[in-house]
Parts: structure tokens; sequence; C-alpha cells
């Protein structure tokens, strides 16, 4: 075998494991969604269900911490990278039948005690806070120049994991068996997901890390480094307004205009979730051609003037196809845009004197919409819906034209990305 070969072979062993890793992390966010709203719907107190909530979010500080150590300490070898990898995987799945046991037991349906499902959760988010920013790394120091494939697989491996996996299966598994069902069933899927990082036990050898790797690229100009520090501030914008329709919608769907679960389970659901699918897979060759700004600037644009029409369109809302538009719309946009917006944050990171921590910080600002959003729904609700839709358009515009200065300066996509 010729050494490129070797390389390719290397690289796409790499890039599965990158997939299949956020694959897992989609089925986690899955499954925090599910048990969350299966207490809401048992009447748990909205207290409880936030301090279980918060307290899951903890273990996610300690990424910061662990890419500091990463990024100053020496580069891991492939083999044993391979194998804390499988150990996390399993022990996130040991946490979800944890969590089964923990909801055996209860009356009415309801968890048999809800202090082992807070325990569970911390500890199933410690293992898979752990396995992100391991992940992360390797992608950094193995994939340098493969930033749109290794953007593609984060974001089909989250978009099946988030968008297919968890909502239309294990919903409909929680509906027909119940909650313990629901929770061991991930389990099984992610004990078998703990094999695909296994195959890096088989490769010798240890990686450069991604900041020895930089020498070849030209030094960063004053203008070009004031535009990489400009991208967290670019992303919590990006993706704030993604953020604010998700948790209106059921008070826009339910609410004002009339739907029930079980429509939106069977319309809207297996729409969004075909779109962020061809959406993830679909943007990874766009990404390479034109740069991950430019392929993030039109994602995030295209998302704009779709709610910008959606707006406009108030009189129409009451048909259910145009609801199912705008689904599809967003779910295919927002899976691009993640995918341009990882391209872009890897290619960012590898020019970082810490690379691990920079794209922990990048992914930081990727989520912080989640908390930001929520606090900002009334707001937005008391200018109408219309008014709410218009107003996020105009942000995400805004917003996407802020990417047009780093078209140039995070190009960083090689030959082996573009082929």
């Amino acid at each position: 075998m010729t050494v490129a070969a070797s390389e390719d072979s290397r690289a796409l062993r790499c890039v599965v494991v990158v997939g299949a890793a956020y694959l897992v992390q989609g089925i986690v966010a899955a499954v925090g969604v599910l048990l969350l709203g299966r207490l809401a719907q048992l009447g748990i107190p909205l207290e409880t269900q936030v301090g279980i909530l918060a307290s899951g979010a903890v273990p996610w500080l300690l990424k910061f911490a662990v890419a500091l150590l990463l990024d100053l300490g020496p580069s891991w070898a492939l083999r044993v990278r391979g194998l804390v990898l499988t150990a996390l995987q399993g022990c996130a799945a040991l946490c979800l039948w944890g969590l089964a046991s923990a909801w055996t037991g209860g009356e009415g349906g309801g968890p048999g005690s809800l202090t082992g499902i807070a325990a569970g959760w911390v500890a199933l988010n410690l293992a898979a806070a752990l396995q992100d920013v391991l992940v992360d790394g390797l992608a950094l120091d193995t994939l340098a120049g493969r930033q749109a494939r290794t953007a593609a697989a984060m974001g089909l491996g989250h978009a099946l994991g988030a968008g297919l996996l968890g909502p239309l299966v294990l919903g409909a598994r929680i509906v027909d068996h119940g909650m313990v069902a629901g929770l061991a069933t991930p389990a099984w899927w992610l004990a078998g997901l703990a094999l695909v990082p296994a195959a890096l036990l088989w490769l010798p050898g240890r990686p450069d890390k991604a900041r020895a790797q930089r020498p070849a690229q030209r030094p960063l100009e004053p203008g070009e480094l004031a535009r990489l520090l400009w991208i967290p501030l670019l992303f919590v914008a990006l993706t704030f307004g993604a953020s604010a329709t998700s948790g209106l919608s059921f008070e826009f769907l339910f609410q004002h205009l009339g739907w029930d679960y079980a429509d939106y389970a069977t319309i809207l659901l297996p729409v969004a979730a075909i779109a962020g699918i061809v959406g993830a897979l679909g943007w990874g060759p766009l990404v390479a051609r034109l740069g991950p700004a430019r392929a993030s600037m039109i994602a995030a644009a295209g998302l704009g003037l779709l709610w910008l029409g959606f707006a406009a369109s108030s009189s129409l809302w009451h048909q259910r196809a145009v609801i199912a538009l705008l689904a599809g719309g967003e779910g295919l946009l927002q899976a691009a845009l993640l995918v341009g917006l990882h391209a872009l944050a890897l290619v960012a990171a590898a020019r970082s004197p810490m690379p691990t921590t920079a794209f922990v910080l990048g992914m930081a600002a990727l989520n912080l919409p989640r908390v930001l959003a929520p606090l900002m729904s009334v707001k937005l609700v008391a200018l109408g819906w219309a008014g709410a839709f218009a107003t996020l358009a105009v942000l995400q515009l805004v917003a996407a034209a802020g990417l047009w200065p780093l078209r140039r300066s995070t190009t960083g996509v090689s030959a082996d990305d573009a082929a």
C-alpha cells in the first residue's frame, strides 16, 4: 500500500469515528428532550425539571479544562485514543441502562427515583462531554485539510441522532412501550456504536498535533486575526434564530394554530428529519468548493429569507402544506448551516495556537443561544408571530452578511476535500 493510500485509509477511519461520535451526541441530545418532555407530561414540578436539565449541563464545562490539557500536553497515539473513546461510549451506554433502571418501579409510568434520574443524567453527560472533546481533538490532529468531509460527518451524525432516531424511533418507542424501553433502547445503540472507535486500535502511529502542522500556512495578518476572533460572536448571532424558533414552535403550533401532537409527529417530524439529512449530506461538497464562510453565508441568508417570506404570508398559515414547507426548509438549511459552521470552526481552530480549546469555544458559541433564546421568547411573542419571524429573519440576514469578511481568511479547504 502506498503512503498516500495509507493516509487516505487512516483519514477515512477517523472521519467515520467522528461521524459516529456525533451520532452519539445527537442521540444523547434527543434522549434529554424526550426525558424532560415526559417529566413535564407527568406533572413533575418545573423547578425539578430545570434542576435536572442544569445538572446535566455542568459536566460540559469540563470540556474547556480537558481541551487545554490536550493542547498543552503531548499528542496521544491513535490506539490510545481509540481505547479511551470506546470506553467512554461504553460508559454512556451503561448510564442509559442506569437511567432505565432508575425509571423502573414508579407509579403511573413515572420515575422510580428522581435522584437516580438526576445522577444518571449527570453521568451520561460527563461521558458524552469527555467523548466530544476527545473527538474534536482527533479531528483537528488527523483531518487537517479535510474540514468539509469532517464537518459533513459531524452534521450528518448529529442529524441522524437528534433529528431522525430520537424523535421518530425513540418517540414512538416511548409512546408504545413506556419510558423504560425508551431509555434502554438507545443504550443498545450506544453499545454498538462503541465498536466504531475501536477501529483506531489497529492504526499505528502518533499524529502530529494540529498546532505542529501549521508552519506550512502563512502567518496570520492582524486583520485576519481580528476577523477570526469575531467568529464566536457571529456563531451566537447565526444560531440564535434557530434556537428561538425551536423554543417557540410548540406554542406556535399547538396554541396559535391548533395542531395536535399526533399531526406534529406524523407530518412535521418526518419532513424536518429527512430535510436535515439531505442538508447535512449535500452541504459538504459545497463547503469544499466555496469554502466554509461562503457556504455558511448562503445557508444563513436562505434561512433568513425563508423566515421573512413566512412572516409575510401569515394569511396562509392555516394551510398545513405551508407549515410543512417551513419545517422542511428549516430542517434543510439549519443542517446545512451547521455543516458550514463546523467547517469554519475547524479551519479557524487549526490556525489558533490552542486548536482544541479554540474549537471547543466555537462549539460553546454555537450552543449558547439555546440558553439565551428562551430568555427572549416573551419579548419576541409580544411582537406578534409575524413580527417575531420578521425580527429573527432580519437578525439572520445581518449575521449572514457578517460572514462576508471571512471568505478569504478561512478558505482552508484542501484538494483532498474538493476531490
